[in-house]
């Protein structure tokens, strides 16, 4: 009995965690004002709240088009990660912003044919807007 005992006592339950609307709201919020703070305005971005399985958010580029789709988990449950709260939200929507300003430098790197000048002037314009982040926009 107590071996058993023991056995259940050690199962470990996952928690649901559904993300509402209000965290949902939460998450375009800091993505948009993430958005201006690392001069990222010429994206048109679109947000949407569904299923990303194991992941709390995602976004899809179209660097032609400077246009993104920013997926907001409807769950968290399965993404294996810290409780769900205003700051990790805030945070996972900083995350999804970083990957779109280096987007550009993935997508070139994923291609067959690039050239070195292509690389270099993604990873300059990666580096002015970083500059202005860290000391204004007079960078």
């Amino acid at each position: 009995m107590d071996s058993l005992l023991l056995s259940v006592t050690n199962v470990i339950v996952t928690k649901p965690m559904k993300t509402t609307k209000k965290d949902f709201e939460l998450f375009k919020k800091t993505c948009l004002e993430w958005q201006k703070k690392l001069y990222l305005d010429s994206w048109e971005l679109f947000f949407v709240h569904e299923k990303a399985t194991g992941a709390r958010a995602a976004i899809r580029t179209e660097t032609t088009n400077h246009q993104a789709v920013v997926v907001f988990a409807t769950d968290w449950s399965k993404a294996n990660i810290e409780p769900k709260t205003p700051e990790a939200i805030k945070k996972v929507a900083v995350h999804e912003m970083c990957h779109l300003l280096i987007g550009n430098l993935s997508n070139l790197g994923n291609s067959r044919y690039v050239s070195e000048d292509e690389i270099n002037s993604a990873e300059e314009e990666v580096v002015r807007r970083l500059l202005k982040v860290l000391y204004g926009n007079s960078s």
